[in-house]
């Protein structure tokens, strides 16, 4: 449901951690660039490591996303899988939505315009 209060609120150097309606949401503060891609790869580690079964990656804030910032997704694949999480991409512009059409993340992710979409993509 949309409008529950958030329950936790982390902050990273590029990106915020919050719990919305029981989805942990990774929300970057801008372009997910190769600057970030360490950091951004170790925040998605550690939700998952912490037990989070649904993570939303929320990219409102992005224009875009380069082949490291993908690649901080990809080096966490084995982990989403072996934990059976369900990672939904959301806040998805145009540009990054084709990106991730043109190297399969669509098959494998659910892929929203939004945020609020995210929240509301099936378990």
């Amino acid at each position: 449901m949309v409008g529950v209060p958030t329950i936790t609120h982390e902050a990273t150097m590029e990106f915020d951690i919050q719990t919305t309606d029981g989805r942990q949401v990774i929300a970057s503060r801008g372009d997910v660039l190769h600057i970030h891609s360490e950091e951004f790869a170790r925040v998605i580690r550690e939700q998952i490591e912490a037990g989070h079964k649904i993570i939303i990656l929320d990219f409102t804030k992005a224009g875009l996303i380069d082949s490291a910032g993908i690649s901080s997704i990809v080096a966490n694949i084995a982990l989403i899988r072996e934990k059976g999480v369900k990672i939904i991409l959301g806040g998805c512009n145009p540009t990054i939505r084709k990106v991730f059409q043109l190297i399969g993340f669509t098959q494998h992710f659910a892929v929203t315009a939004t945020l609020a979409e995210a929240l509301q993509v099936q378990a």
